[in-house]
């Protein structure tokens, strides 16, 4: 595997059996990889104390050392890091953790104490996070995304090690797929094929105001979209839908709305569809001429 990694937001897309939880323990120096070398701002983290102490962790299943309550644990580990436990679970709202015994705490809300240490370091150098938006107790993964972009933003090296396609095109800015151990694709996410395919489907009442007919057909007179396809409702009162394909996710959800305002249509639900993983690997494979 060869992969390179910058500054930033950083998606590795793949199942686990494509080494997905291989590569947060190389990451992580929690193993030695059998062959070649892990490079971290030109250290080994499988050789480097200091290092790994600049680096967050969220891993799959998290060992905490059972030091009581969690809040005993945050104090030992910002004690050793020279920092204050202060405010390590309110950026997560996790304030209601801090009590519980550590030795208590089901797998996902040990993920989410895990999660709340990554963050709460200063100026880190590598966060490595194992699927950031999913099995965690008591955490709105719209907070995780804004603390993941803010430690980006900060200079840090974010990779969120991931098998959902919504997470990867959501969290990232560059995104790296990962197939039986090789990197088969980096890019930045616009040109990936998770933007490749994106799709804007808009369910309409047809009986309240105008269907996915008239509105899919003024659509499909807006230069900047590209294919449009409607259907009828697929039996008396269920909706009907329009999907509109774009480059520029952002873009046509602005359009669609602004068409479906002008034509007084009553809208049920907008949202936004990113291809599953295996579509991406098809369309990947098309791209290279090898099969899947």
């Amino acid at each position: 595997m060869s992969l390179q990694l910058g500054a930033g937001m950083n998606a590795v897309l793949g199942l686990p059996e494509d080494g997905t939880l291989t590569l947060v323990d190389i990451l992580g120096g929690a193993v030695r990889p059998s062959s070649g070398a892990v490079r971290i701002a030109g250290l080994d983290p499988w050789r480097s104390p200091r290092l790994r102490a600049r680096m967050g962790m969220l891993t799959a299943h998290p060992v905490l050392p059972a030091l009581g309550t969690v809040d005993a644990l945050l104090g030992s580990v910002c004690a050793a890091r020279g920092t204050s436990p202060e405010h390590v679970l309110d950026a997560l709202g996790l304030q209601t953790l801090g009590l519980r015994p550590v030795a208590a705490l089901s797998e996902r809300e040990a993920r989410a104490v895990e999660l709340a240490l990554a963050l709460g370091l200063s100026e880190p150098r590598l966060i490595v996070a194992f699927e950031p938006l999913s099995e965690l107790a008591l955490v709105d993964p719209a907070a995780v995304a804004a603390e993941l972009r803010t430690r980006a933003r900060g200079g840090a090296c974010v990779v969120a090690i991931t098998s959902s396609t919504d997470d990867a095109a959501a969290l990232a800015e560059h995104v790296h797929v990962l197939r039986q151990g090789r990197v088969v694709s980096s890019s930045p996410v616009a040109q990936s094929p998770l933007r490749a395919r994106h799709e804007v489907v808009v369910w309409v009442d047809g009986t309240a105001g105008p269907g996915a007919r008239a509105l899919g057909m003024a659509l499909s007179a807006q230069p900047s979209l590209g294919s449009v396809t409607w259907q009828a409702a697929a039996a008396p009162g269920e909706p009907e839908l329009v999907a509109v394909r774009a480059a520029d996710l952002e873009q046509a959800a602005l359009v669609v709305s602004s068409e479906c305002a002008r034509l007084g249509a009553v809208v049920l639900s907008l949202q936004s569809l990113v291809p599953p993983l295996d579509q991406v690997l098809r369309e990947l494979a098309a791209r290279m001429g090898r099969p899947t």
